[in-house]
This record gives structure tokens, sequence and C-alpha cells, in this order.
């Protein structure tokens, strides 16, 4: 399921940017 780790990593890469 690399998908998955991948949708994973993007999802928080992008919470963190917005949070910022």
């Amino acid at each position: 399921m690399v998908e998955e780790s991948k949708t994973n990593i993007t999802f928080q890469d992008q919470g963190k940017k917005e949070h910022k």
C-alpha cells in the first residue's frame, strides 16, 4: 500500500503548511 503512505505524507505536509 504505497499509495496510502504517499497520501498520508501529503495530508500531513498540507496540514503543516496550512498551519504555518
